[in-house]
C-alpha cells in the first residue's frame, strides 16, 4: 500500500525518539578522567613547566649587614697586603691554590676569605672583575663576599653599591646650632654659636659647669 511506512523508516524513528536532547543553553558534557574525579581538581593545563613551591620562611638578608661585612673584607684584604702573592691568588683555580697563597695571612683573614672558597672562586671568575687596578680588585672581593652565600656574588655587589650610592647622594651637617635665651631678650636658635641680635657668643664652659652641677 502507498501510505503505510517501511519497517526500516519506522525503525529510525524509534530510535530518534530514544536519544537524548540536550537543553538549547546546556553545555557540552566534558569526559574526567578516573584520577580527576577521585582527587576533586583539575589537572594543570602544564603540568611539565609548573614547579613547586617551596615552603618555609623566605631568607632575609639585612642590607646594613653585608655593607659592614663588605667593609671588614676591604680592611682585611688591605692589613694583609705584604703577605698575599696577588698574582698567584688571581690565577688560583681550586681551594687548594687559595689556601697556598693565603696561608702567610693572620688566622682571621684566612678564616674570614675562606669561609666560602666555591664564592671566591666564582668571584675571580666574574666577567666584570676589574682587569688591572688592584684597589678596584679588593674592593669587588670585597662587595662580592659580604652576603656570604646568602644571596649571588653579583646581588651582593648591588646591594652594596646601591647603599654606597645612597650615602654619597646623603646630606652632611654643615652647621649646629643651639636654641638660646639671651640677656638681651631673644628667644630661639642662635646663629653660628652667637645670639643673632646682640652677637653674644655662646659659652660652651657654661655648658659643662652647669652639666657637671647637675
Amino acid at each position: 500500500m502507498v501510505g503505510q511506512k517501511s519497517k526500516r523508516s519506522r525503525a529510525s524513528a524509534k530510535s530518534r525518539a530514544k536519544r537524548r536532547v540536550l537543553p538549547h543553553k546546556s553545555p557540552s558534557p566534558v569526559r574526567k578522567f578516573s584520577a580527576e574525579i577521585k582527587s576533586g581538581k583539575r589537572p594543570s593545563k602544564f603540568p611539565l613547566t609548573q614547579v613547586e613551591k617551596k615552603r618555609g620562611r623566605k631568607s632575609q638578608v639585612r642590607v646594613s649587614e653585608i655593607c659592614n661585612r663588605a667593609y671588614d673584607f676591604k680592611l682585611i684584604l688591605e692589613g694583609d697586603r705584604k703577605r698575599i702573592d696577588w698574582a698567584r691568588l688571581l690565577q688560583a683555580s681550586s681551594e687548594q691554590d687559595l689556601s697556598e697563597v693565603l696561608k702567610e695571612t693572620h688566622n682571621r683573614a684566612r678564616e674570614r676569605l675562606l669561609y666560602k672558597p666555591e664564592l671566591f672562586l666564582a668571584t675571580l671568575k666574574d666577567k666584570k672583575f676589574p682587569k688591572q687596578d688592584r684597589n678596584a680588585q679588593e674592593q669587588f672581593i670585597a662587595d662580592s663576599l659580604a652576603a656570604e652565600g646568602r644571596v649571588s656574588v653579583r646581588r651582593s655587589r648591588d646591594i652594596v653599591q646601591r647603599d654606597r650610592s645612597a650615602r654619597k647622594r646623603r646630606g652632611k651637617i654643615l652647621r649646629r646650632e643651639f636654641y638660646i635665651e639671651c640677656s638681651c631678650g631673644y628667644i630661639g636658635p642662635a646663629f653660628r654659636d652667637a645670639c643673632p641680635d646682640c652677637a653674644a657668643e655662646v659659652s660652651y664652659l657654661d655648658f659643662a659647669t652647669a652639666f657637671a652641677l647637675r
